[in-house]
């Protein structure tokens, strides 16, 4: 609770790379999985859009504009609950993908989305010309599930497939909405505390000396400094603009020394009126 504020005080927490469930179903116990799932405007079906969080959190941008689409299409006993891979497909896919992914590397290509929907999976690889004919070798030789392959453009990619920022970005949005429905004005001081992780011992001490430079109190980390993640906060009311110039600098920050920026987390400050 916030010292002077009456009413009804919960926590939300919004994790960018942990919003995620567990695929289960008859089919697929053997092999539990975790996705992230949006749903994209770009599909007027309303299909739900899976990104195996095995491959990718996200798109990644592309170091080349040549790019191509491989399907995987999958047979009855491959499939689950919903239409999505069972343990079966989940392994011929991905056998699949390290077939191809094997085969492009030489030649500069990579994997920069992936989309799981019913039935099928479709993955965007790019690179330079000279990797077509590579993958089109590698595809040939793929087995236990059917693939095909076509010419994609930057577009459909952007249109499907959120960056790590451009999901982070979203989800800033999304929870001050959902706050806001839970009878929040946002003007109240509170507390929003951020979390890095995967901070090199030699470069802890330079990151939080921006952290403090950009306004932000320190927490106090455990006995084991070495591993534990840094967290830091800032007190302020909530304002769009804030978070998204934090995620911002923050996101920028741990691409500088190759750390991952986790998310934040605050209080939901609701009036007695609004329980």
């Amino acid at each position: 609770m916030v010292p002077g504020v009456k009413g009804t005080v919960q926590k939300i927490l919004t994790f960018f790379a942990m919003i995620a469930g567990t695929v289960t179903g008859e089919n697929s116990k053997a092999s539990e999985e975790d996705w992230i799932v949006y749903l994209r405007e770009a599909e007027p079906s309303g299909f739900i859009i899976s990104v195996n969080l095995a491959i990718s959190s996200g798109r990644v941008v592309p170091a080349s504009a040549e790019c191509w689409l491989v399907q995987f299409q999958f047979t009855s006993p491959q499939l689950a609950e919903q239409g999505m891979p069972n343990a079966e497909g989940q392994a011929a896919y991905r056998s699949a993908e390290d077939l191809l992914t094997k085969a492009v590397e030489p030649t500069g290509g990579e994997i920069v989305a992936a989309r799981t929907g019913q039935g099928s999976r479709s993955v965007w690889f790019c690179g330079s010309r000279t990797m077509m004919p590579a993958l089109q070798k590698a595809i040939g030789a793929v087995q236990n599930v059917s693939a095909t392959f076509r010419p994609a453009s930057l577009s459909d990619i952007e249109a499907l497939h959120p960056t790590t920022l451009e999901s982070q970005l979203a989800d800033n949005h999304r929870i001050l909405e959902y706050i806001t429905q839970k009878g929040d004005d946002l003007i109240t001081p509170r507390k929003t505390r951020h979390f890095i992780y995967g901070v090199a011992p030699e470069d802890r001490r330079k990151i939080e000396t921006r952290l403090k430079t950009l306004g932000f109190q320190l927490e106090p980390p455990s006995l084991d400094i070495s591993r534990d993640p840094i967290l830091f906060s800032r007190l302020a009311p909530l304002e769009i603009s804030t978070l998204d110039n934090d995620v911002r600098t923050l996101a920028g920050l741990c691409a500088e020394f190759n750390c991952e920026y986790d998310g934040w987390e605050t209080e939901v400050i609701a009036p007695p009126g609004n329980r």
